[in-house]
């Protein structure tokens, strides 16, 4: 409990330097620390820490929060779900993001289906970092189809 009343106090610490505020009027900057803290996002586990302990996404004072790569149409993992016909299938398959939000997205198959996923069951497809400095995006998938000639479905792909 001690530690994490530090880590709670060293976020509360640069929000009362940052509005000019002195420290007996920490209270007034302790659910916005809180939420920062609860919001970091872990790149390990693809989740929040209260994503992790309640399984659902945390609402903020305006809404629900939607990850940054969920807004932004592109190649994305999608987890499969009970169809796999063999244990070295893969687990996740590539497919493009047309639009999302915090709970579903729209995404487009590799065999031109467009259907709509929880969020759940999407993650962002990873970046290469090459010495350390220079991002490098990962290469868009190569199955490039037209929107307009695919098909409805309400199947995972």
């Amino acid at each position: 409990a001690e530690r994490y009343n530090g880590i709670i106090w060293k976020t509360i610490q640069p929000v009362l330097k940052n509005k000019n505020l002195p420290v007996s009027h920490w209270e007034d900057v302790l659910n916005e620390s809180l939420h920062s803290i609860r919001s970091l996002f872990c790149t390990a586990t693809n989740e929040t820490p209260h994503e992790r302990m309640f399984k659902f996404v945390r609402r903020t004072g305006n809404g629900s929060v939607t990850p940054p790569w969920l807004t932004i149409p592109g190649p994305i993992l999608l987890k499969k779900k009970h169809i796999r016909h063999s244990k070295f299938d893969p687990l996740v398959q590539e497919v493009s993001l047309i639009e999302g939000n915090h709970e579903y997205a729209h995404i487009l198959c590799p065999d031109g289906r467009e259907t709509t996923v929880s969020t759940k069951d999407l993650a962002p497809l990873p970046s290469i970092y090459e010495n350390g400095s220079d991002l490098i995006e990962a290469p868009l998938p190569s199955h490039e189809h037209d929107c307009t000639i695919s098909k409805q479905s309400s199947s995972y792909c």
